[in-house]
This record gives structure tokens, C-alpha cells and sequence, in this order.
């Protein structure tokens, strides 16, 4: 019904009209009057269409979403087997509720009806894979079932795909001569995102171990085809790590030789030791017969304010350098045995460090480091080989070689060696249209190897 913009109150106030008017507006208070009267008695005017008036049109679309349903047998469970074994005690209830009204007896045929048999699994599974291609090959279902091949814009097309004796969707191709199995050579085709495919690729995921992509997608391709198979395998989450512990550092270092040795602790729970230890310091033989050992090795002990980190500055150094190695070496989370390998890396690294400032002067002997108070050289070095086993060498020979490695074995820092000292020396006796020849050598050798031979 079309009411009058006379006997409209909305137009009163969207029109405007003044104050003193609209307090006396009957219309705004009360209403039309019509509107006590019967329904017989209202306005029944519409507003004529002018032909002079050019309407706007506007075309709107509408897309229509169909929403893919899957079978609801496929939300049971979010494991593989335990929905084979479902739908196998299904399949089982069924066949022997049909064999027990043929043949009308009281007892079940199976003598062992709770025990599923890889037949029931088998049977399970093909009943599954029928039901995930209805749910999403509906329309090539219905064309291969007449003879006819799948549409040319259908995602099954360049896979050859045919119906087994089963109905089921198998991939074709070249394989079909192949001597591979008949799953490996036909596999079944399963369509992407879908919930059966998801589960499969998860429980073959579990089953490799947590393996990698393409090594699960190699294992599903064995039995299944599923569509998309490289996203479908990025998207099974992988295996989830234990949460982090907390470890700890040992440092240990050496007085006399600033050696330093780096322990990883897994833990700092006592577990009882310091009470065993406090009621051994307690007892007065237990601590005369400490005391004796450590005077007979010369061991004593000497201890540092407490609260007072900064008198210990020697190991304070350590641990610094020992962070610095960590820090910069790499932000990756390891674990207890890549942490160990780490640690044993800083701790050459440390121990290779020199004692004393570098010197620039090529007749300095190698530089002195903790390392090699350990092991006799620098834990970086290259190590010499080891000609004692051999036999053939005389005994002058062998000691001429020897005496060749010992002098060698102090030149490990062939960097300083860089320099060419012959530009140093200076020659202010040169005659104008004389040959230069020095009296000297520009290079002398103090030391010839090879003379000994």
C-alpha cells in the first residue's frame, strides 16, 4: 500500500517546518485519521509510472558455491587402521547376519567372529576407496561405468583412468607390462583434500618414522594415487620434537698452563651426594686422611671471597670467551651430543690460543699455547706423519729425518713469513755505468736440510 506524502508524519521532519509548527502538528501527535477507520476506508492510491522517465538497470550475478560433502564414515575416527577396523566388523556383522538368514541358523558360521583376518582389512579398505571417488569423481564414475571417457576438463584426464572388477578408479599407462605388482602398476586414485587420503598419508608418515616428503609420497604411490600428492604430504605435520631441557656449562681451567677443559652438565640436582659428602667432611678421620693425600701430592686449596666474582679473573675470562664461541658460532637448537661436539670444537679452539703477545720477527720460534703443555702442539696444526714404522730407512737416515721434522715443527705460523725483508737493505756505493753486484747475497740460509743427507 502507498501512503501520501500528506499523510506521512516521517515527511513532516525530513521536509523541515518550524518549531512553533511542529508543536502544533496534529499529524506528528496522532496520526493520519484514516487509520481509525476500517481497512475498507484507506488510501488505495499507487504512484503512476512515467514513460518519460529513464529507468537505471543494474545486472547482478550471483555464484552459486556447491560445498563437496564427504561420506560420514570418513569422520569416525583420525586413524587409518582403527577405521579399517571399523568398517571391517561392519562388513563381518553383515555377511554373517546374511549367511545366518540363508541358511536359518542359530549359530554365527565364523567360529572366530572378533578376530579381523587381512581378507576383512582388504575389503574394508576397497569399501573406503569407493566411497572417497563417489564423494568426488561422482561424474566420471558414471561415464566409465557406461564405457565412455572422463571429460577432457576433468583432473583424471592424462592419468588413463579405468574401473577394475570392483569399481573402483585405477590409474592406466605403460606400466601395465611392467612385472611391479598390480596396486605398484594401477594404483587407486584418490582425490585431493580429502579426508581418506589425509589419513593414509598420515599413518605411512608414522610408519617411515617421520621420514621426508618425498619419501612418504614414494610409499603412498606404492598402493594409492592421490591426487596433488606433493601438497598433500607438506601438509602432514612432522614429528614433534621433545621440548627443550635446560643444560649447563662446566668450565675447568689450569693455573699453571691456562689450559681449559669444557664440560656440558645435563643437571644440577644433588640427588643425595652433598649430604654424603658434608657428613664426610664431618668426620675427623675422613678429613686427616684428605688432608694427608692432598700434602703427598702437593694439592692445596685456596678460595676466593665470597660474593667476589671479580677475584677470580682468570676463569671469569674463560667463561667469557667460552659464551662468545657459543653466541657466535650458531643460533640453531642442538642437542646433548651436537652440544658436546660443539663444546669440544671451543675447548681446541681455546686451548690453541697464544700465551704471549705475537712477534713479528721471522726467528721467533712458533708461539707457545696451552695446548701445547697437553698434547705438544697446537690442537689446529696439521699433524705430522709418523715415519718410525718404517723399516726401510737406515738408522743414520731415520735420525737425519727426525732432526728435519724437529726443526719444522717450530715453523707453524707460515703467515709471518710473507714479508720480504731483501727490500730492507740499502746500497749507497753505485757507480754511474757500473754493473750492480753486491759483495753479499741479498738471502742467506742459516739452516739446510737437505745437507744432512
Amino acid at each position: 500500500m502507498h501512503v501520501p506524502g500528506s499523510s506521512n508524519p516521517a515527511d513532516l521532519v525530513s521536509r523541515g517546518m518550524s518549531a512553533t509548527d511542529f508543536l502544533k502538528s496534529k499529524l506528528w501527535g496522532f496520526g493520519s485519521d484514516w487509520l481509525a477507520l476500517s481497512p475498507s476506508h484507506w488510501p488505495n492510491s499507487y504512484p503512476e509510472p512515467v514513460d518519460e522517465t529513464n529507468l537505471e538497470i543494474h545486472q547482478v550475478s550471483a555464484a552459486v558455491m556447491k560445498t563437496p560433502t564427504n561420506h560420514p564414515w570418513f569422520t569416525l575416527c583420525s586413524s587409518f587402521k582403527r577405521l579399517l577396523r571399523i568398517v571391517a566388523y561392519c562388513i563381518r556383522f553383515t555377511r554373517n547376519s546374511k549367511e545366518k538368514a540363508r541358511t536359518q541358523q542359530t549359530t554365527i558360521c565364523n567360529p572366530t567372529p572378533f578376530v579381523i583376518t587381512p581378507e576383512d582389512m582388504e575389503a574394508a579398505n576397497t569399501v573406503l576407496c569407493r566411497l572417497a571417488q563417489q564423494d568426488a569423481f561422482s561424474t566420471e564414475l558414471e561415464l566409465l561405468q557406461k564405457g565412455n571417457d572422463v571429460p577432457k576438463q576433468s583432473p583424471l584426464r592424462t592419468l588413463n583412468p579405468f574401473l577394475d572388477q570392483q569399481g573402483i578408479i585405477r590409474v592406466g599407462g605403460r606400466l601395465r607390462l611392467s612385472q611391479l605388482p598390480y596396486q605398484a602398476k594401477h594404483p587407486v586414485l584418490l582425490p585431493k583434500k580429502h579426508p581418506f587420503a589425509q589419513l593414509i598419508c598420515r599413518y605411512h608418515h608414522e610408519e617411515l618414522r617421520h621420514g621426508g616428503g618425498r619419501l612418504l609420497l614414494s610409499r603412498v604411490r606404492e598402493e594409492y594415487w592421490p591426487l596433488h600428492g606433493r601438497h598433500l604430504v607438506k601438509g602432514i605435520p612432522a614429528h614433534k620434537r621433545a621440548a627443550p631441557g635446560k643444560s649447563y656449562l662446566s668450565v675447568f681451567i689450569c693455573f699453571s698452563t691456562k689450559a681449559v677443559h669444557l664440560e656440558l652438565v645435563g643437571d644440577l640436582t644433588t640427588a643425595g651426594e652433598l649430604h654424603e659428602l658434608f657428613a664426610m667432611f664431618r668426620d675427623e678421620q675422613q678429613l686427616h686422611q684428605i688432608a694427608t693425600d692432598c700434602a703427598n701430592r702437593g694439592i692445596s686449596w685456596q678460595f676466593i671471597s665470597p660474593k667476589a666474582p671479580h677475584f677470580g679473573g682468570l676463569w671469569e675470562a674463560a667463561v667469557k670467551t667460552a659464551k662468545r664461541h657459543l653466541f657466535n658460532g650458531s643460533s640453531t637448537r642442538l642437542s646433548y651430543e651436537g652440544y658436546s661436539t660443539i663444546l669440544r670444537q671451543i675447548e681446541a679452539a681455546m686451548n690453541s690460543r697464544p700465551l704471549l703477545p705475537m712477534s713479528d720477527d721471522l726467528n721467533d720460534l712458533s708461539a707457545l699455547t696451552p695446548a701445547h703443555f697437553l698434547i705438544g702442539t697446537s690442537m689446529h696444526a696439521v699433524p705430522e706423519p709418523d715415519y718410525s714404522h718404517l723399516r726401510s730407512c737406515t738408522l743414520s737416515d731415520l735420525q737425519k729425518w727426525k732432526l728435519v721434522q724437529r726443526f719444522w715443527k717450530h715453523w707453524t705460523y707460515l703467515q709471518e713469513m710473507q714479508r720480504d725483508n731483501s727490500k730492507l737493505k740499502r746500497y749507497d756505493n753505485i757507480i754511474p755505468g757500473r754493473r750492480f753486484s753486491p759483495s753479499y747475497p741479498l738471502a742467506t740460509c742459516t739452516y739446510n736440510p737437505y745437507a744432512l743427507r
